[in-house]
């Protein structure tokens, strides 16, 4: 006489086929999840663009109310940082988002601290630009041999 699939398995556990269901549907949450964050990151680097873009046409030429606009800006990136940054940080100490990306949940550890540093690199140094505007040549000097190289 053949067993039956729960008299198979050790007490208490589930049957195979209630396992495979539930990672069916744990997989496609993760989908949902992943296209999800994509947005969300393709938001952030579209914000991060325009900002630099922004920031460095203010200090290719000049505008008129030059400290006005450094403010501007200056405000504008404190928002947007402070916006950022929350919504990073709680996502990487979300306990459902840590398991998927193998981090402890409810901590940031160094490698966060480290991607937001080398993600807000250019717009402090577009932000910088746009406050200060002798430092401006000293900026394009460094982009000036990647942007011949994509020629």
């Amino acid at each position: 006489m053949p067993k039956s699939p729960e008299a198979s398995t050790p007490h208490g556990a589930p049957p195979e086929y209630v396992s495979a269901a539930e990672e069916f549907v744990g997989l496609v949450c993760l989908g949902f999840i992943q296209n999800i964050l994509g947005r969300i990151r393709t938001m952030v680097m579209g914000m991060l663009f325009l900002f630099v873009a922004a920031a460095l046409s203010v200090a290719s030429y000049p505008f008129d109310p030059r400290p006005v606009l450094g403010a501007m800006f200056l405000g504008v990136f404190v928002v947007l940082a402070i916006i950022v940054v929350s919504v990073y940080a709680q996502m990487h100490r979300d306990a459902t988002l840590s398991n998927i990306t193998n981090t402890n949940p409810g901590e940031l550890g160094s490698d966060f601290w480290t991607k937001i540093i080398a993600v807000g690199a250019g717009p402090v140094l577009a932000l910088l630009t746009a406050i200060f505007p002798q430092i401006t040549t000293f900026v394009v000097s460094w982009l000036q041999p990647g942007v011949q190289a994509i020629k």
